[in-house]
Protein backbone atom coordinates (compact mmCIF):
# COMPACT_ATOMS: atom_id res chain seq x y z
CA UNK A 1 0.00 0.00 0.00
CA UNK A 2 1.84 3.07 -1.27
CA UNK A 3 -0.80 5.56 -0.19
CA UNK A 4 -3.69 5.50 2.26
CA UNK A 5 -5.76 6.81 -0.64
CA UNK A 6 -5.64 3.28 -2.05
CA UNK A 7 -8.21 2.45 0.63
CA UNK A 8 -10.41 5.44 -0.13
CA UNK A 9 -10.02 8.81 -1.80
CA UNK A 10 -12.38 10.21 0.85
CA UNK A 11 -9.86 9.85 3.68
CA UNK A 12 -8.85 13.17 5.23
CA UNK A 13 -6.53 14.26 6.75
CA UNK A 14 -3.79 12.12 5.22
CA UNK A 15 -1.63 11.81 8.33
CA UNK A 16 -0.89 8.08 8.24
CA UNK A 17 2.68 6.74 8.49
CA UNK A 18 2.65 3.89 6.00
CA UNK A 19 6.37 3.31 6.46
CA UNK A 20 5.73 2.46 10.10
CA UNK A 21 2.77 0.30 9.04
CA UNK A 22 5.07 -1.67 6.74
CA UNK A 23 7.62 -2.14 9.53
CA UNK A 24 4.92 -3.49 11.85
CA UNK A 25 3.50 -5.98 9.36
CA UNK A 26 0.37 -4.13 8.21
CA UNK A 27 1.70 -2.51 5.05
CA UNK A 28 -0.74 -4.41 2.85
CA UNK A 29 -4.21 -2.94 2.39
CA UNK A 30 -6.05 -6.05 3.58
CA UNK A 31 -3.91 -6.37 6.73
CA UNK A 32 -4.33 -2.71 7.61
CA UNK A 33 -8.10 -2.84 7.11
CA UNK A 34 -8.43 -5.98 9.23
CA UNK A 35 -6.62 -4.46 12.21
CA UNK A 36 -8.52 -1.20 11.75
CA UNK A 37 -11.89 -2.99 11.66
CA UNK A 38 -11.14 -5.00 14.80
CA UNK A 39 -9.90 -1.88 16.59
CA UNK A 40 -13.05 0.01 15.64
CA UNK A 41 -15.16 -2.90 16.85
CA UNK A 42 -13.68 -2.85 20.36
CA UNK A 43 -13.70 0.94 20.45
CA UNK A 44 -17.37 0.97 19.50
CA UNK A 45 -18.25 -1.57 22.19
CA UNK A 46 -16.52 0.71 24.70
CA UNK A 47 -18.22 3.88 23.46
CA UNK A 48 -21.62 2.19 23.42
CA UNK A 49 -21.07 1.22 27.05
CA UNK A 50 -20.89 4.94 27.81
CA UNK A 51 -23.76 5.97 25.57
CA UNK A 52 -26.23 3.87 23.57
CA UNK A 53 -25.87 5.30 20.07
CA UNK A 54 -28.96 3.46 18.89
CA UNK A 55 -30.96 5.91 20.99
CA UNK A 56 -30.05 8.49 18.34
CA UNK A 57 -31.69 6.33 15.69
CA UNK A 58 -34.87 6.16 17.74
CA UNK A 59 -34.95 9.92 18.30
CA UNK A 60 -34.26 10.86 14.69
CA UNK A 61 -36.75 8.39 13.27
CA UNK A 62 -39.42 9.68 15.64
CA UNK A 63 -38.71 13.16 14.27
CA UNK A 64 -38.84 12.06 10.62
CA UNK A 65 -35.14 12.35 9.79
CA UNK A 66 -34.64 10.52 6.52
CA UNK A 67 -31.76 8.07 6.13
CA UNK A 68 -29.10 8.59 3.48
CA UNK A 69 -29.02 5.94 0.78
CA UNK A 70 -25.35 6.51 -0.09
CA UNK A 71 -23.00 6.58 2.88
CA UNK A 72 -19.57 8.28 2.95
CA UNK A 73 -16.42 6.27 3.67
CA UNK A 74 -16.26 6.87 7.42
CA UNK A 75 -19.89 5.85 7.77
CA UNK A 76 -19.31 2.66 5.77
CA UNK A 77 -16.54 1.48 8.11
CA UNK A 78 -18.41 2.46 11.28
CA UNK A 79 -18.92 -0.16 13.97
CA UNK A 80 -21.09 2.01 16.25
CA UNK A 81 -24.26 0.20 15.18
CA UNK A 82 -26.18 3.40 14.44
CA UNK A 83 -27.94 4.26 11.19
CA UNK A 84 -27.22 7.98 11.61
CA UNK A 85 -24.04 8.69 13.57
CA UNK A 86 -20.46 7.55 13.10
CA UNK A 87 -16.95 8.31 14.33
CA UNK A 88 -15.10 10.65 11.97
CA UNK A 89 -11.56 10.29 13.37
CA UNK A 90 -8.89 8.48 11.38
CA UNK A 91 -7.78 5.20 12.97
CA UNK A 92 -3.97 5.05 12.81
CA UNK A 93 -3.27 1.37 13.44
CA UNK A 94 0.45 1.84 12.82
CA UNK A 95 0.72 3.71 16.11
CA UNK A 96 -0.06 0.53 18.04
CA UNK A 97 2.76 -1.70 19.27
CA UNK A 98 3.61 -4.78 17.23
CA UNK A 99 2.22 -6.94 20.03
CA UNK A 100 -1.08 -5.05 19.99
CA UNK A 101 -1.27 -5.31 16.21
CA UNK A 102 -0.71 -9.07 16.30
CA UNK A 103 -3.46 -9.44 18.89
CA UNK A 104 -5.88 -7.48 16.70
CA UNK A 105 -5.11 -9.47 13.55
CA UNK A 106 -6.93 -12.47 14.98
CA UNK A 107 -10.06 -11.91 17.06
CA UNK A 108 -9.37 -15.13 18.93
CA UNK A 109 -6.31 -13.49 20.50
CA UNK A 110 -8.47 -11.16 22.60
CA UNK A 111 -11.64 -11.52 24.59
CA UNK A 112 -14.00 -8.56 24.73
CA UNK A 113 -12.65 -7.20 28.02
CA UNK A 114 -9.06 -7.37 26.75
CA UNK A 115 -10.06 -5.62 23.52
CA UNK A 116 -11.76 -2.83 25.46
CA UNK A 117 -8.74 -2.44 27.73
CA UNK A 118 -6.54 -2.15 24.63
CA UNK A 119 -8.58 0.67 23.09
CA UNK A 120 -8.99 2.48 26.42
CA UNK A 121 -5.21 2.69 26.77
CA UNK A 122 -4.50 3.64 23.15
CA UNK A 123 -7.43 5.53 21.61
CA UNK A 124 -5.97 9.01 22.20
CA UNK A 125 -2.76 8.07 20.39
CA UNK A 126 -4.54 6.12 17.65
CA UNK A 127 -7.29 8.66 16.88
CA UNK A 128 -5.36 11.92 17.23
CA UNK A 129 -4.09 13.97 14.34
CA UNK A 130 -0.40 14.53 14.97
CA UNK A 131 0.34 18.30 15.22
CA UNK A 132 3.62 17.88 13.30
CA UNK A 133 1.56 17.11 10.21
CA UNK A 134 -0.19 20.45 10.52
CA UNK A 135 2.53 23.06 11.08
CA UNK A 136 2.80 22.26 14.79
CA UNK A 137 -0.70 23.48 15.52
CA UNK A 138 -2.94 21.67 17.97
CA UNK A 139 -6.13 22.47 16.07
CA UNK A 140 -7.39 21.48 12.65
CA UNK A 141 -10.45 21.03 10.48
CA UNK A 142 -11.78 17.62 9.48
CA UNK A 143 -12.90 19.06 6.16
CA UNK A 144 -10.73 20.42 3.38
CA UNK A 145 -12.58 23.74 3.34
CA UNK A 146 -11.62 26.86 5.28
CA UNK A 147 -14.69 27.15 7.53
CA UNK A 148 -13.24 28.14 10.91
CA UNK A 149 -16.28 26.70 12.70
CA UNK A 150 -14.99 23.23 11.85
CA UNK A 151 -11.71 23.65 13.71
CA UNK A 152 -11.26 21.31 16.66
CA UNK A 153 -8.46 20.09 18.92
CA UNK A 154 -6.24 17.45 17.32
CA UNK A 155 -7.03 15.04 20.17
CA UNK A 156 -10.81 15.55 20.00
CA UNK A 157 -13.29 12.78 19.30
CA UNK A 158 -15.36 13.85 16.32
CA UNK A 159 -18.74 12.36 15.45
CA UNK A 160 -20.87 13.10 12.44
CA UNK A 161 -24.64 12.75 12.13
CA UNK A 162 -25.68 11.98 8.57
CA UNK A 163 -29.20 12.33 7.29
CA UNK A 164 -31.00 13.50 4.17
CA UNK A 165 -31.58 17.22 4.52
CA UNK A 166 -35.03 18.62 3.62
CA UNK A 167 -35.38 19.84 0.06
CA UNK A 168 -36.03 23.54 -0.26
CA UNK A 169 -39.49 24.32 -1.60
CA UNK A 170 -39.80 27.88 -2.89
CA UNK A 171 -43.61 27.57 -2.78
CA UNK A 172 -43.60 26.75 0.91
CA UNK A 173 -40.67 28.63 2.46
CA UNK A 174 -42.37 28.91 5.85
CA UNK A 175 -42.74 25.16 6.23
CA UNK A 176 -39.11 24.63 5.14
CA UNK A 177 -37.86 27.10 7.75
CA UNK A 178 -39.94 25.52 10.50
CA UNK A 179 -38.72 22.03 9.68
CA UNK A 180 -35.10 23.15 9.82
CA UNK A 181 -35.67 24.95 13.13
CA UNK A 182 -37.17 21.80 14.60
CA UNK A 183 -34.36 19.64 13.22
CA UNK A 184 -31.71 21.93 14.67
CA UNK A 185 -33.25 21.67 18.14
CA UNK A 186 -33.31 17.87 17.89
CA UNK A 187 -29.69 17.75 16.74
CA UNK A 188 -28.52 20.13 19.44
CA UNK A 189 -30.18 17.93 22.05
CA UNK A 190 -28.44 14.84 20.66
CA UNK A 191 -25.10 16.63 20.67
CA UNK A 192 -25.47 17.59 24.32
CA UNK A 193 -26.52 14.06 25.29
CA UNK A 194 -23.56 12.45 23.52
CA UNK A 195 -21.02 14.95 24.85
CA UNK A 196 -22.36 14.76 28.39
CA UNK A 197 -22.38 10.96 28.49
CA UNK A 198 -18.92 10.47 27.00
CA UNK A 199 -17.32 13.30 28.96
CA UNK A 200 -18.06 11.51 32.22
CA UNK A 201 -15.23 9.10 31.42
CA UNK A 202 -13.28 10.53 28.47
CA UNK A 203 -11.00 13.50 29.04
CA UNK A 204 -10.84 14.61 25.40
CA UNK A 205 -13.17 17.17 23.85
CA UNK A 206 -16.23 15.69 22.12
CA UNK A 207 -17.71 17.23 18.99
CA UNK A 208 -20.85 16.23 17.13
CA UNK A 209 -21.36 17.71 13.66
CA UNK A 210 -24.38 17.26 11.43
CA UNK A 211 -24.99 17.10 7.69
CA UNK A 212 -23.75 20.59 6.79
CA UNK A 213 -20.63 20.23 8.97
CA UNK A 214 -21.79 23.06 11.23
CA UNK A 215 -20.97 22.36 14.88
CA UNK A 216 -23.79 22.17 17.40
CA UNK A 217 -22.94 24.34 20.41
Amino acid sequence: MKSISEISSEIYPLDFDLGEAEEKGIGKKEDYLLVQKNYLNYLSIYLNSLYDFKEIDKTLKENDFELLKEKPYYFRISELGSEYIYLRNNVHCERLTEEQIVSLKDSENLNEDQGIDLVKSTYVEVLSVKPDNFANTSKLSYTQGSNIENVVENTALVFYVNYKTPVFNSKDKESYVEINKKNKLVLESISKDVSSALSKELREKIYVFYAGWYPMT
